[in-house]
């Protein structure tokens, strides 16, 4: 079993479901996750009242899909992403050549999904947020999503540099 596979799997889990993760929490009979004291928010991006998530945009508390804002960037974000989980999966569990080729396939999806992240979001950004951004204005508003996602990418790489193969 491939451990670094399964931390990249834990962390595509964590961008793909979460919209942020509680510390502190405390418990009362409702949901435990909306009664936290800390809350470390998992957006790739913000942008003055905009937040973008692998799962779709917050634009002043109203929630838009990918494939309502910008179908390339659905395709992108919410195909690859999950496609990379279940490869993660398989991957990480088999000990021959195929988990080491499910486990090159997850890092390539990480990888083209960040270098989405770094180019086609400037590219889109006058449709998807109304504003064009240069290629060096998107790194001034990265957020806690996408660090994790370039952590996610690396442990993907030491995942497929690392697997055994018997």
């Amino acid at each position: 079993m491939n451990k670094y596979g399964l931390i990249s799997l834990i962390l595509t889990c964590v961008l793909f479901f979460l919209q942020f993760i509680p510390l502190g929490v405390y418990f009362q009979f409702e949901n435990p996750f909306v009664n936290s004291h800390v809350r470390i928010p998992i957006q790739l991006f913000t942008f003055q009242d905009n937040k973008l998530f692998i799962w779709g945009m917050v634009t002043n508390g109203v929630f838009q899909n990918w494939f309502e804002v910008n179908i390339l960037t659905g395709i992108f974000f919410l195909v690859l992403l999950p496609l990379a989980g279940i490869l993660t999966i398989f991957g990480f569990w088999k000990e021959n050549k195929t988990g080491k080729k499910l486990m090159n396939a997850n890092f390539i999806f990480l990888l083209v999904i960040l270098l989405y992240s770094i180019i086609g979001i400037p590219i889109y950004s006058e449709e998807i947020l109304g504003v064009q951004f240069s290629y060096f204005d998107i790194f001034s508003h990265l957020n806690y999503g996408f660090f994790i996602l370039l952590i996610n990418l690396i442990l993907a790489l030491i995942a497929n540099i690392k697997h055994p193969i018997q």
